[in-house]
């Protein structure tokens, strides 16, 4: 990562490698386009932030209904 404040495709596509679960570009490309609410080709933080607390409110909701 070059610490830019934003997730591009390569910075993700290593990451997932990384962290074992490797993707082909071109659905890295895919994550990166879901997440990317201003279509600058490149995650935010406030757009990462964003998926974050969806998936943790999603995560209180099956616990509260389940």
């Amino acid at each position: 990562m070059d610490n830019d404040g934003y997730i591009c495709d390569f910075e993700l596509h290593d990451m997932l490698k990384e962290v074992g679960c490797p993707k082909p570009g071109y659905m890295v490309r895919e994550i990166i386009k879901g997440l990317d609410r201003n279509n600058d080709k490149k995650i935010s933080f406030e757009e990462f932030l964003a998926v974050g607390l969806k998936l943790h409110l999603k995560t209180v909701i099956r616990a509260v209904f389940h």
